[in-house]
């Protein structure tokens, strides 16, 4: 008889992989705003910041952690 997903040992909490994904995914979000330069002037027009000084803050808040 061959392994099932519920014979493996569990290596995480399912609170830990959630924060884990969410992190992920912010930092994706950021990641793909300072990547395409149209998303980021129009961010910039939004709320009326220079596309720099909005790509300085994406980028921060890029490497800043988040979660528990």
């Amino acid at each position: 008889m061959s392994p099932s997903i519920s014979d493996a040992p569990i290596l995480y909490s399912s609170s830990f992989l959630c924060s884990e994904f969410l992190t992920n995914q912010h930092r994706d979000t950021y990641a793909s705003h300072v990547g395409h330069y149209d998303q980021l002037s129009y961010y910039a027009v939004a709320t009326n910041e220079s596309v720099g000084r909005l790509r300085l803050e994406f980028l921060e808040k890029m490497v800043q952690p988040c979660g528990p």
